[in-house]
């Protein structure tokens, strides 16, 4: 079953199972099965997908396709409006999970190599953004 709180939370012909909408508008289109979206708007314009999470006033607000992708923060947007494994918490810390790369932007680590690392699981810096591999 789906749960849904929120004037208009998935009210446009939803067939989507296993949701749960919590706040106005969230998922108002969304027929993608096992989402989750918390706060007004988030997931708005999502119409397909598997296993997507939206939490934030209109986080994810851009997406519309794709499986996977969790999306944390205020008006915090997925890559594309097609994107599938996609991570962004707050729009700064970033990730294709499918790459298991995470990204930070604008921080100052100045003493990081410049250059990707060996082994996985170091972490470097790629102009101003940190990258852990």
């Amino acid at each position: 079953g789906n749960t849904a709180l929120g004037r208009r939370a998935m009210s446009d012909g939803v067939t989507a199972k296993r949701v749960v909408a919590i706040g106005s508008l969230t998922l108002q289109k969304s027929n993608g099965d096992r989402a989750v979206a918390i706060g007004a708007s988030a997931g708005l314009n999502n119409e397909s997908g598997l296993g997507n999470v939206f939490i934030g006033a209109s986080a994810g607000s851009n997406h519309v396709s794709g499986d996977r992708n969790i999306i944390i923060g205020f008006d915090s947007k997925t890559a594309s409006t097609t994107s599938s494994d996609y991570l962004s918490i707050g729009g700064v810390i970033k990730s294709d999970m499918t790459s298991k790369v995470i990204e930070m932007a604008k921080l100052l680590l100045s003493e990081l190599p410049t250059s990707k690392p060996p082994q996985n699981g170091m972490v470097w810096r790629d102009g101003e953004t940190l990258k852990i591999v």
